[in-house]
């Protein structure tokens, strides 16, 4: 059967065209490997825009992550912060005291 172009709407020109690929790699859908399929890139973009898809959704999982990690470092700052103030003011505290002489 012959394949036609869905740029051209005639015969498919396979390796002579530029939207002419090899695709290589995992299906995202069932993650079974691809075999090296030779085909139009218009045929791959359902799977291709599956596959971006799910990469894009792994990198905000990523990006999540990072940000309660760091939001928990920044409250432990926090907390270090107001203990390192809290110990100051009874340093002056004890240093007015001792220069007064109470």
């Amino acid at each position: 059967m012959e394949k036609l172009c869905p740029l051209m709407d005639g015969p498919c020109i396979e390796h002579r065209c530029k939207w002419f690929i090899k695709l290589l790699g995992n299906n995202p859908q069932t993650g079974a490997a691809l075999k090296e399929e030779e085909d139009c890139v218009i045929s791959f973009l359902p799977i291709l825009l599956i596959e971006s898809t799910q990469q894009t959704r792994q990198a905000g999982a990523a990006i999540e992550s990072f940000r309660n990690e760091v939001t928990l470092g920044l409250a432990s700052v926090a907390t270090g912060t107001q203990r390192l103030n809290h110990l100051i003011e009874e340093a002056r505290q004890f240093s007015r005291a001792s220069l007064s002489g109470h």
